[in-house]
């Protein structure tokens, strides 16, 4: 797995979003990780990565000011590509009050091609023939713990790694 970012400041983050405007992309894969009642009573955002199919960078949000989250996630300039993102808007708007915007999610697609399995590996497997071998104990992981382990940040960074390419 390439390197990758890892802002945990909201300095960084300002900082890393103007680089996003110098770039001026197109678009943005993003994924999320969050804890939705498992490990801690509640809906938490802990973790957003990010692919610009170039460079890599995971976000830890549990400390950040939300309205650099929101500014990003509200911002319809940025295309921002998601798998199955109706969870994630979902959290977005219900914790943070944010309205996912610029988005388009890959998921109708698969749904209206009628594809036999739906999950992201799958797809990956059928569409660009690529098998996706990262473990699956951390479907179950505790996202709220810190740090994060490193094993379970590359497995995080698999989930935007071809969204590009799909």
């Amino acid at each position: 797995m390439e390197d990758f970012r890892y802002i945990t400041k909201d300095k960084e983050l300002k900082d890393y979003l103007q680089h996003l405007k110098d770039l001026r992309l197109n678009s943005l894969a993003v994924d999320f990780e969050g804890e939705y009642n498992l490990h801690r009573y509640g809906e938490h955002l802990c973790l957003i990565q990010i692919f610009d199919g170039k460079e890599y960078t995971l976000i830890d949000p549990l400390n950040m000011d939300v309205s650099l989250i929101r500014d990003f996630f509200e911002d319809p300039r940025i295309l921002k590509i998601f798998y199955d993102c109706t969870g994630d808007r979902t959290l977005l708007y219900r914790k943070y009050n944010i309205n996912l915007s610029g988005v388009l999610d890959l998921m109708p697609a698969v749904e209206l091609l009628d594809f036999p399995k739906k999950n992201l590996n799958a797809v990956l497997e059928q569409v660009l023939s690529i098998e996706n071998k990262s473990s699956k104990k951390y479907q179950r992981y505790n996202w709220m713990t810190r740090p994060i382990s490193s094993d379970a940040l590359l497995y995080a960074l698999e989930d935007v790694k071809y969204l590009h390419d799909l």
